[in-house]
């Protein structure tokens, strides 16, 4: 089955991955747009790793994103 073969979900996700090239898929956004959001207060990141660990994963709050772009449409 591929990706545009799937069927559509009925409700957002709760998070979601912070896309580590391009454009994430629910918004358009890009990584340095969300780091840039971070560091202007407007979002907060959640940021996954294994203890001991260098990396992990970095995920957004779907609702989080949805809000702050409806406040600034709003304007």
């Amino acid at each position: 089955m591929t990706r545009s073969s799937l069927p559509e979900a009925s409700t957002p996700p709760y998070t979601f991955r912070l896309p580590t090239k391009g454009v994430d898929p629910y918004y358009g956004l890009t990584r340095a747009w969300y780091y840039s959001a971070e560091s202007k207060g407007l979002l907060n990141l959640v940021r996954l790793r294994d203890r001991g660990k260098k990396r992990g994963v970095t995920l957004i709050r779907y609702e989080q994103v949805k809000a702050l772009i409806d406040s600034q449409r709003d304007n």
